[in-house]
């Protein structure tokens, strides 16, 4: 016969099992629009950058971007609707890099992230790093 304590702890969790598939759908998580991503390219040569968007269902495909030497470009990551972001990955060379999303807050809003993936910047190391919260476009 199970103890008072194993009935209080397995009815506890039922209630929430029911409702953690619900908090999408109450609304608890922003919905991304698109991540924004500035590549820059520091280097003397051509280089190919690799960024992929993990979000809670999985990874998203690859997009690759060539860039000039010593110049950017903006890649842009256009998400399914209501995607959650995880991380965002990305490689240039033998350098890589995942940069893990948190405290993005729980909010009903459309947001976008934009990134600097820096590769051999005269000020910076190689990173990834999150840029200023900026309009959607």
């Amino acid at each position: 016969m199970p103890s008072r304590r194993d009935v209080l702890l397995s009815s506890g969790c039922v209630p929430l099992s029911i409702l953690s598939g619900c908090a999408d759908i109450l609304g608890t998580k922003a919905s991304l629009q698109e991540v924004g991503v500035i590549v820059y390219n520091g280097d003397n040569q051509s280089r190919t950058f690799n960024v992929a968007l993990e979000i809670e269902e999985g990874m998203l495909d690859w997009q690759s971007q060539t860039v000039a030497a010593d110049s950017e470009e903006v890649v842009f990551v256009d998400p399914p609707e209501g995607a959650y972001p995880v991380a965002f990955h990305g490689t240039v060379g033998e350098y890589q890099e995942t940069f893990e999303f948190d405290g993005l807050g729980d909010s009903d809003d459309e947001f976008c992230l934009y990134l600097y993936f820096y590769y051999q910047h005269v000020f910076w190391d190689n990173r990834i790093s999150r840029a200023p919260q900026l309009e959607c476009r």
